[in-house]
């Protein structure tokens, strides 16, 4: 049986990107039975997602569905993914997350910043200078965490600020390229970092590349850090539903996966 148009309750979401510049993006919809709707904003609403959509999150029973290349944030229900209105005051918007009851933040690594939205009105409040090319961000412990990606150079620092105050209170060293975040059962954070990789004018050789890493923050001050294999440039840290065992991706071709058993601090072999 067909999914039902409008009828987005019983499932998951799968965003798909879509080719940059070619405004292909779009939301796919798959069942608890597997079967699988494409396409469901364009039918519910009759309208075109845009260029890049980049990632979706969901806050207080809407959608947030973030579109990098074309400057937009569309806000829609998460049972019917009608439209109900855009935020369209970010330049490059990646992700999106709730800070508190009245606000969220959304990283835009065009302009280094992170922008606080408004959620009554889905407005933009103002922006906070993070690092360079901000991207996946976690909202922990009265923190946000920002991961300075680098966009088109090299940043390695993590941006922290205070969700009461909007002020930027630490920027912290973690590694080249930090690229996604998670925080465990003990409220620890841990980064994984995937290291640099610098070519010739003509990109035919590797002139310097830094190995991947993954970094424990405690009481936002580097706990542990653990370098990864020179080569590989890991990335996709996700955690397990009792936040004891990190899993990720080396990154390479290979496409090997990783665990981390928090408990002991010890990586097993690749999966």
């Amino acid at each position: 049986n067909p999914v039902t148009p409008g009828n987005y309750e019983d499932g998951y979401f799968v965003v798909n990107e879509g080719n940059f510049n070619s405004g292909n993006g779009s939301i796919s919809f798959v069942t608890n039975s597997n079967e699988v709707e494409n396409n469901i904003f364009e039918i519910v609403n009759d309208a075109l997602l845009g260029d890049v959509v980049q990632s979706m999150s969901i806050i207080d029973e809407l959608a947030y569905i973030v579109v990098n290349g074309s400057s937009k944030i569309w806000v829609t229900s998460i049972d019917s993914m009608i439209y109900n209105t855009s935020i369209s005051e970010v330049m490059s918007p990646s992700f999106i997350v709730k800070a508190n009851e009245n606000k969220a933040y959304v990283t835009d690594w065009s302009t280094n910043s992170l922008a606080v939205i408004d959620l009554t009105t889905h407005k933009l409040v103002s922006n906070i200078t993070t690092g360079l090319g901000p991207d996946r961000l976690l909202v922990a412990n009265d923190y946000a965490y920002v991961c300075n990606l680098g966009g088109y150079g090299i940043d390695s620092t993590v941006t922290i600020v205070n969700t009461l105050t909007d002020i930027v209170e630490q920027t912290v060293v973690v590694g080249d390229r930090p690229n996604s975040i998670q925080t465990d059962a003990s409220g620890a954070v841990w980064l994984l970092c995937e290291g640099s990789v610098v070519y010739n004018d003509d990109w035919t050789a590797i002139v310097s590349e830094t190995a991947g890493r993954l970094v424990k923050l405690v009481n936002n001050t580097v706990a542990a850090s653990y370098n990864l294999n020179l080569g590989d440039h890991p990335t996709s840290l996700v955690i397990d539903t009792e936040s004891n065992t990190l899993f990720f991706s080396n990154g390479s071709w290979s496409k090997s996966v990783y665990s981390f058993d928090i408990s002991t601090e010890t990586f097993s072999d690749n999966m």
